[in-house]
């Protein structure tokens, strides 16, 4: 990951888990809850164009939402309203998830394409496929198939 990625990721998730207490005054809390943080990279045509997204959920509920084609955190729900304005009024935290697009996304890329996007024609010449059917080979009108459980994994 980037530098400074990691921090202001906690700092959301510890904020996230400190429910604002003028939303949660005169309420009880809920016995069980669930707080996610999901992020995506988006690449069209390579890193050519990369979009950036961060959700913040709230047991199933997505309730705001950083993209970076946005440049901002939008809030998509009453509950969310008071964290995006909060994190919107934080320029370093605000630029720090727009830099993201290349600390994060672009970086990971670059990482993981060797792997990936670069592979075409490794497979070694020797490899054979075949299909049985009752331990007899299927030669006609096979194109693929799932695994067969018969105990016979050869």
């Amino acid at each position: 990951m980037g530098s400074g990625w990691v921090p202001w990721v906690v700092a959301l998730l510890v904020n996230l888990t400190r429910l604002d207490s003028s939303m949660t005054q005169g309420t009880d809390s809920p016995e069980d809850f669930v707080i996610q943080a999901k992020a995506d990279c988006y690449f069209t045509n390579g890193t050519e164009k990369v979009q950036f997204v961060v959700r913040f959920i709230f047991n199933l509920e997505e309730y705001v939402r950083f993209d970076s084609d946005v440049g901002m955190f939008v809030a998509l729900t009453k509950l969310g309203q008071p964290d995006a304005e909060q994190w919107n009024s934080r320029l370093d935290l605000l630029e720090r998830s727009r830099q993201a697009v290349d600390g994060v996304c672009r970086h990971n890329y670059r990482l993981g394409a060797p792997f990936t996007v670069g592979r075409k024609g490794f497979y070694p010449g020797d490899i054979k496929i075949k299909w049985f059917l009752n331990g007899q080979e299927e030669r006609a009108g096979v194109m693929s198939t799932g695994p067969i459980r018969n105990g016979d994994w050869t």
